[in-house]
């Protein structure tokens, strides 16, 4: 009953405020969107939402400040279930205060080449964690299954020129998973062409409690450790220069050798760039031994965490195989499509795609659209759209925008995480809400 009421009352808003801002578009007492970021904007969403298996009436507020390289956002959630009953889960602990800082972030992540901006900080939630070309960790999300798991990652970069670094930690409530990449460009500034590019690097991950056992529903925050856990850790060291570097091609080619503690290891060399600035691009050739698979730590890996080093003694053969992704970025980055795939020559492993697109609001008007889709052990063409699965991720968002400042949120998370004994749990969430900025 309170499900209902909590219904007809948010739609009933919905409507008086979507009157109201179509009302203060009309008369003239609101300008016209420039297409400009503001420097402050306050996001209000309420709906309905699934955490843990539990349906809740939510309501969140997430203010944004955006000042230069200096950026913040808050999301501050709360929570009813069915009888009216307040999520306290969410406020009770100084994590679960603290975890209400969406990110903070200082500059912007330099890559692999020194820019204007030498350093770049960001702490809170992060679904892009990627170190060096991304051959140990790649796309790392500490996202995959929130808002029934929430961690607070830390990014922290320092590039100034000759040398430099770069940091991970996945959570800083549960210093598990830590790494860093160390790198050097011996001829920098030297006024040799290409030669003044080369940069040298050495990297080192560890993920010291692969079990990391899933906080229970009323103690969201509880991030213990398994004391059956083994410490494991991968490897990398690397080598790369800038081929071209003008408006019409950009080239970067790279080497990399890469060992993970205990197993196997693997040799990488590669070309990254774009073309016309519109086109981004990378081919990869790989000579992998046993006992041993590529970005290791990747998007998938909270989900396989506990059985993947393991997992490693089932391939008993070495292989070649190889990496292609492309795109294009269009319209000022208002549309970007991503399409990366990987496999092996011969059938020694199943492809693994993953497909990324971005539509912005400012070019459909109406609707903002946000999709990732990887599937993984692809057997058949089949595969590709078969997403009830535990080889496949999928986020989808979609805004549809009643007025400039008003919008109805679609949610949807499809993910998967093994146990201790490598048994698939599945993680679903659903959330419909309304979006206000203002």
């Amino acid at each position: 009953m309170k499900n209902k009421v909590f219904g007809i009352i948010a739609f009933i808003a919905l409507a008086l405020l979507s009157n109201l801002s179509y009302a203060q578009s009309t008369n003239g007492t609101t300008p016209p969107a420039t297409g400009g970021s503001p420097a402050f904007t306050t996001g209000l969403q309420f709906g309905s939402m699934m955490i843990n298996g539990t349906n809740y009436n939510a309501i969140r507020l997430q203010p944004d400040l955006n000042l230069g390289k200096f950026g913040v956002g808050l999301d501050l959630n709360f929570e009813f279930d069915a009888n009216g009953n307040f999520r306290m889960a969410e406020w009770s602990t100084w994590q679960s205060i603290l975890s209400k800082i969406l990110y903070i972030r200082w500059g912007t992540k330099a890559g692999l080449n020194p820019t204007t901006d030498p350093v770049y900080a960001k702490i809170g939630s992060i679904n892009d964690f990627t170190l060096g070309h991304g051959l140990v960790v790649y796309r790392y999300s500490n996202m995959l299954n929130y808002p029934d798991i929430k961690k607070m990652g830390l990014a922290f970069d320092l590039d100034l020129g000759y040398v430099g670094f770069e940091s991970v930690v996945g959570n800083i409530f549960d210093w598990d998973l830590l790494g860093m990449r160390i790198f050097g460009r011996p001829l920098y500034q030297s006024g040799i062409p290409m030669l003044d590019t080369l940069t040298v690097g050495a990297t080192w991950v560890a993920d010291l409690d692969p079990n990391d056992p899933v906080p229970s529903a009323a103690t969201p925050y509880d991030f213990a450790d398994d004391p059956t856990s083994i410490p494991m850790s991968v490897y990398d060291f690397d080598a790369s220069l800038i081929v071209f570097a003008n408006p019409i091609i950009e080239m970067l080619t790279y080497l990399d050798i890469v060992g993970i503690s205990g197993k196997g290891s693997g040799e990488f060399v590669g070309a990254l760039g774009k073309i016309i600035s519109l086109i981004p691009y990378r081919f990869e050739l790989r000579i992998l031994q046993p006992k041993f698979l590529p970005n290791y730590f990747d998007t998938f890996y909270d989900a396989s965490r506990s059985a993947k080093y393991a997992l490693l003694d089932s391939i008993t053969d070495g292989y070649a195989g190889w990496l292609f992704s492309s795109g294009i970025s269009l319209f000022e980055d208002k549309l970007v499509w991503t399409l990366e795939i990987q496999d092996s020559f011969g059938d020694i492993t199943k492809p693994i795609l993953t497909m990324m697109l971005d539509i912005k609001k400012e070019l459909l008007t109406k609707f903002a659209f946000r999709f990732t889709w990887i599937r993984q052990n692809i057997a058949e063409f089949a595969d590709i759209f078969e997403y009830v699965s535990t080889d496949s991720i999928l986020i989808t968002d979609i805004e549809y925008y009643v007025s400039d400042s008003l919008a109805i949120v679609l949610n949807y998370k499809r993910t998967y995480k093994l146990d201790a004994f490598g048994v698939p749990q599945e993680f679903v969430s659903t959330a419909i809400s309304t979006k206000m900025a203002f």
